[in-house]
């Protein structure tokens, strides 16, 4: 996403990290705290994960090109654990998925999965090492000055609540979006 938003392909993007590239503005949006989950069927809830669980069962993960990837790559070598088989993923919401098919474990957002947790279609694992808290932010062309998307920057920043569960698993009908007065009509 940062190399699509340095493109100019994207006008701006939330990305797990930090940018890396000096052409890029960022924003710092929360603090996501992760846990290892895992489907009932495959795992107990309140397993203790260790390094021969990383041998006996897959690992559903980020592409290796995200923030996500890189810092599970680095709790991986900063605690030497090996992993047998890591099945790749580019879609949060499907390597959720896959982990609630009993595929593998996963290393989720805890906010984001409480529905599919309270639902009993996922359970909650352990490690000795914490995982990391992921930073998230809000990246943009460091040279952008157009006026929409300073206001969507805004509006972002202030919409953007990585406490709530995804929609997508709950019960209760989605939430309309609040009818912003001040944005003038467009018509096709």
């Amino acid at each position: 996403m940062e190399r699509l938003v340095e493109r100019g392909e994207l006008d701006l993007a939330i990305i797990a990290g930090a940018p890396s590239s000096e052409a890029i503005a960022s924003r710092f949006i929360a603090d996501v705290q992760f846990a290892w989950m895992s489907a009932p069927g495959r795992l107990c809830a309140g397993t203790l994960l260790k390094a021969e669980h990383f041998q006996q069962h897959p690992v559903i993960s980020s592409t290796s090109d995200s923030g996500l990837a890189y810092s599970f790559d680095s709790w991986l070598t900063a605690y030497d654990i090996k992993v047998r088989q890591i099945i790749s993923c580019n879609s949060l919401t499907a390597i959720a998925g896959l982990t609630v098919a009993g595929v593998g474990v996963s290393f989720l957002p805890k906010h984001y999965v409480q529905p599919l947790v309270r639902k009993k279609l996922l359970v909650t694992l352990r490690s000795d090492s914490p995982l990391p808290i992921l930073k998230y932010s809000l990246i943009w062309r460091r040279d952008e000055t157009r006026k929409l998307v300073s206001l969507v920057k805004m509006l972002a920043h202030d919409a953007i609540d990585f406490s709530k569960p995804n929609t997508f698993w709950t019960t209760e009908p989605a939430r309309r979006m609040p009818r912003y007065s001040h944005f003038p009509t467009i018509r096709a």
